[in-house]
């Protein structure tokens, strides 16, 4: 066979070799376009699902519905069916359109275990992290609450509501929109938790009216901290000196 001859098998060949090449990576390329587009069945939220909702309660509503998705479009751990978590509870807030996953639910806390003290009462309230100094408060912390507002002398502003007050219990932590733009969309999230704390019947009846009527926050007391509840509110007169 003449070099020439060979040289043409040659080429032949290697051009055999390129095409089956091209072809198999074509058809990968197919094989996992397909796989993403492969539909599945996911477990979404129909409705907006408070924490501590029982899943069995969020059944029981309607608040759940199937829905086939595109692969590529599952979340990571999205759940087809609901039989896992029936004995739970939702831990964070739930969205409508949001993909059930494990994570999003924990063990339903059983509110009974609360020890209030004789005497007292317990009541909730819900701050986000930036206002309850970012959760480093605990079962057994005393803490002085701070209402602002513009209800009260000289138009308001931001004053002691309660001096000196025990937290009995801190729910877990949830996020929640801090805003929205004029066409709706949330702008950012922050965290937020609900706390429980110990008091007698007047602050419980201020207590439930400031939570309606403007913003509270929280300031943990350090040893011989005593806040003065008689302080003048600090307001646009007299925030600077």
């Amino acid at each position: 066979m003449g070099r020439r001859s060979v040289l043409l098998v040659a080429a032949l060949v290697v051009a055999a070799l390129g095409t089956t090449m091209v072809f198999f990576y074509v058809n990968g390329v197919n094989d996992r376009a397909l796989a993403k587009q492969k539909p599945v069945l996911v477990q979404v939220a129909k409705n907006l699902i408070q924490p501590g909702t029982s899943v069995q309660d969020a059944i029981t509503a309607g608040d759940f519905a199937s829905k086939t998705i595109s692969g590529a479009d599952a979340v990571a751990g999205a759940m087809s069916e609901l039989g896992p978590i029936t004995g739970l509870a939702a831990s964070s807030t739930i969205y409508p359109g949001d993909q059930i996953t494990r994570a999003k639910f924990g063990v339903q806390e059983s509110t009974s275990t609360v020890p209030i003290p004789a005497n007292k009462l317990g009541v909730s309230v819900a701050l986000t992290d930036p206002a309850q100094d970012a959760g480093f408060v605990t079962p057994g912390s005393r803490i002085a609450i701070f209402l602002t507002s513009t209800v009260g002398k000289n138009g308001g502003g931001t004053q002691v509501l309660l001096p000196d007050v025990e937290v009995l219990a801190v729910g877990a932590k949830t996020t929640v929109p801090a805003g929205a733009t004029t066409n709706g969309a949330v702008t950012t999230q922050v965290s937020s938790r609900i706390l429980t704390i110990a008091v007698n019947q007047l602050d419980y009846q201020r207590v439930v009216y400031a939570r309606t009527h403007g913003s509270l926050s929280l300031a943990l007391l350090g040893k011989g901290s005593a806040p003065d509840k008689n302080l003048a509110a600090t307001n646009d007169a007299n925030l600077f000196p």
